[in-house]
């Protein structure tokens, strides 16, 4: 497995490789795989590998890892209870995939913004994301890997949930709301709630003494 002392040689024979002929966005990417298998044995620690490899998929412009990584890290935030900081790089992931034409990263990034905000409380905007996950995968003729659908049971209790919140009419009404928004108009529905969610939190906090 991925975890075995032979793979953990291989990858670090496979860097060794890449830093030899200078490639150092082939280098970079093995250290991916490496933060992956950490999350389970130090989550603390796999966040901090998957921030600094953000930042250095971007410094190489290899926009497709930077993407995976931000959700990666949005993942492993969520699970570790900091949604605010899951959402930024959840959006940050869904803005790159974007950009990048990478249309499956950004619905895997889209439904992890969806599971945030329901949780912040944010179920209106969950609702129409919802909508829009289900209109653009039938769009693109995507189709759910069962491993991303395994990870999103373990940490949401689904669409069912939304439409409990919110009624089955005004549930209905918002997904269909959603259905027909583009990749832009979700980017700006996403932009504009969590600036919303930064301002709430900053006049929620406790004035400074002076």
């Amino acid at each position: 497995g991925q975890g075995s002392p032979e793979s953990a040689a291989l990858r670090a024979e496979a860097s060794r490789l890449f830093e030899q002929v200078g490639d150092a966005r082939g280098a970079a990417r093995v250290r991916w795989v490496a933060a992956n298998l950490l999350i389970s044995v130090d989550a603390a620690a796999a966040i901090r590998e998957y921030e600094e490899l953000t930042r250095l998929y971007l410094e190489l412009d290899d926009v497709y890892y930077a993407a995976m990584a931000a959700s990666s890290m949005s993942w492993s935030l969520h699970d570790l209870g900091d949604l605010d900081r899951a959402v930024e790089y959840g959006y940050l992931s869904f803005r790159l995939a974007s950009r990048n034409d990478d249309v499956s990263a950004a619905m895997v990034a889209l439904r992890e913004v969806e599971i945030h905000f329901h949780r912040l409380g944010y179920v209106r905007e969950a609702a129409i994301i919802d909508g829009a996950f289900d209109a653009l995968s039938s769009r693109y003729g995507m189709t759910t890997p069962p491993v991303f659908t395994e990870n999103v049971m373990r940490r949401w209790s689904g669409s069912a949930a939304l439409r409990d919140a919110l009624g089955s009419e005004r549930y209905d009404e918002l997904r269909q709301a959603g259905s027909g928004m583009t990749l832009d108009a979700l980017s700006e529905l996403i932009e504009s709630t969590f600036a919303t969610r930064q301002l709430e939190r900053a006049e929620s906090a406790p004035a400074s003494s002076s």
